[in-house]
């Protein structure tokens, strides 16, 4: 692998001596170029939103345009990993995968992108590997293409959440804000199950949590993955993007300091509720 660093700045990976194109994978996507090299830079995402295919990340080094990481092949039972990096090359509109170490050390997976509208763009993604034999030849090109379909299945929904969250959280902020909601009696909120209600601009979920009633905003303030389907559990949630728990009481972050979510108060005026944006 020719690679260089400089000031966080790498070169693309080349194909090494041996190894052939065995599959190649096109694709049009909802997604902007920006867009999708914030998603292939995002390193933390891997185990969450993949994972059916991967079960565990732990970063090793990265810089402004690449990151390596050991990654955790699925199923989980195999202990069974990989250490990938990840180059891009904005100007040139590409970028390389290389598997280092584990299963497939060597394979290297060069994606080229071309950008057809603000959030439409074409992706060809073209899989080189040492191969022995036709029979492999055959096998690997169906595992790649089998595996990146669900993968940019997953990264493109990603995406288009993320534009569509962002849209949406900028026209609540221009409405005039209700800071103060009133929901109704408790015991007709309890078993409604989970309320999606528009508080001071924001857009914030209430559900039943044992004899309990908890709140917490839809939106993730580490990237703004979708809070409105999240884990809710020991008095956290639990963000399906990246991973990050949020304490429901006090809203901080469990795993990085200055991350929090909006205070949300739950209270009761006789027997209705009312929801209050702290």
């Amino acid at each position: 692998m020719s690679s260089q660093t400089e000031r966080g700045v790498r070169a693309l990976a080349e194909i090494p001596r041996g190894h052939e194109r065995v599959a190649v994978y096109h694709r049009t996507l909802n997604a902007s170029v920006d867009g999708i090299w914030a998603n292939v830079l995002d390193w933390e995402h891997i185990p969450w939103l993949h994972a059916t295919t991967f079960t565990s990340v732990e970063l090793l080094e990265r810089g402004a345009n690449y990151w390596r990481a050991r990654v955790g092949l699925a199923p989980r039972g195999l202990s069974r990993a990989v250490v990938l990096e990840l180059v891009v090359d904005r100007p040139g509109l590409r970028y390389t995968t290389q598997t280092l170490e584990g299963p497939g050390a060597g394979a290297l997976v060069l994606t080229k992108i071309q950008p057809r509208g603000p959030r439409t763009s074409d992706i060809v993604v073209e899989f080189h590997a040492l191969v022995r034999n036709q029979i492999q030849r055959v096998a690997m090109r169906r595992a790649y293409e089998r595996v990146y379909r669900v993968l940019w299945d997953e990264d493109e929904a990603m995406i288009e959440r993320t534009d569509a969250l962002a849209a949406a959280s900028v026209k609540l902020r221009a409405r005039s804000p209700r800071t103060r909601v009133k929901l109704g009696p408790r015991t007709s909120v309890a078993s409604a199950g989970p309320l999606i209600v528009e508080l001071g601009g924001r857009r914030v979920r209430v559900l039943r949590q044992g004899d309990e009633l908890v709140a917490h905003d839809l939106l993730c303030p580490h990237m703004g993955g979708p809070l409105d389907e999240a884990k809710v559990e020991y008095g956290r949630v639990v963000c399906p993007w990246h991973g990050y728990a949020f304490e429901l009481e006090s809203g901080r972050c469990q795993r990085a300091r200055g991350l929090c979510l909006h205070p949300t108060r739950i209270e009761l005026e006789g027997d209705d509720v009312v929801l209050i944006s702290g």
